[in-house]
């Protein structure tokens, strides 16, 4: 997943199943600075192409996304994609991942995302280097505050509630 196809494989961070396409996939890269971002598969995982991040080819400047796509959540209306990365904590697409826009819970600053849920009726939970983020409209924008402070690892909903939320916070 890089210029020579193979020197981003170590730094490929995760994969991410489009909830209303099966053989659609977006794979994420947190690679440090080296050529990254964000690739997809409209095959199952048979052959891939990089649709945004860093790299030789405009569209990939135009994307607006750096190096860095990783967590990836993805909304069933197979338009919205949100992800993170290393030196900025939510990335929004409305176009497929295509081109990106920084929508920064609690605003501009350098923060890690570690964790997304997937979206659910644009419902979407962020754990990131601050604390726990929620977003009611796929992430275009957050609370002004964190609901939980401090280091967020991770976080995941109950799928049969999405009311109950679970988090894991550093030290806590």
């Amino acid at each position: 997943f890089s210029l020579d196809r193979s020197q981003s494989r170590s730094w490929l961070a995760g994969v991410a199943v489009d909830p209303s396409n099966s053989k659609r996939l977006l794979a994420g890269t947190i690679t440090r600075g080296d050529y990254g971002g964000l690739f997809e598969s409209k095959d199952g995982a048979k052959s891939w192409t990089q649709i945004a991040g860093t790299g030789d080819g405009q569209y990939l400047l135009d994307s607006g996304l750096g190096h860095d796509a990783w967590p990836i959540s993805l909304d069933k209306s197979d338009k919205f994609v949100l992800v993170g990365g290393m030196t900025g904590s939510a990335w929004l697409s409305e176009d497929r991942g295509l081109r990106f826009r920084p929508t920064q819970p609690g605003g501009p600053g350098v923060y890690r995302a570690y964790a997304m849920t997937p979206m659910a009726s644009g419902e979407v939970f962020l754990a990131e280097s601050r604390g726990l983020w929620r977003s009611g409209d796929r992430g275009a924008t957050w609370g002004k505050e964190a609901l939980l402070t401090g280091r967020c690892l991770s976080v995941d909903v109950d799928t049969g509630n999405r009311k109950q939320v679970y988090a894991v916070m550093e030290g806590q």
